[in-house]
């Protein structure tokens, strides 16, 4: 598990693009005010407890798949 006191440094220790892992961070944070759903049908909302290992993961794959023209597979 990696663990980071922030977006960017959570980001470095991905090895992913900070500004496209703290876009998808906001858009996550923006989706639990909202109750949304993002594309891949994940429903999030205020009260719901994001864990840290699982955002690390979605986040990631989400950051993977916006720097790639091919699928991810998951």
């Amino acid at each position: 598990m990696l663990i980071a006191d922030t977006v960017n440094e959570l980001a470095a220790r991905l090895r992913l693009p900070a500004d496209i892992f703290a876009e998808k961070w906001r858009d996550v944070e923006i989706l639990k005010t909202r109750g949304g759903v993002d594309r891949y049908g994940r429903r999030f909302s205020a009260e719901q407890e994001l864990r840290r290992s699982k955002i690390g993961c979605d986040l990631a794959a989400d950051a993977t798949t916006a720097t790639s023209d091919q699928p991810q597979p998951y």
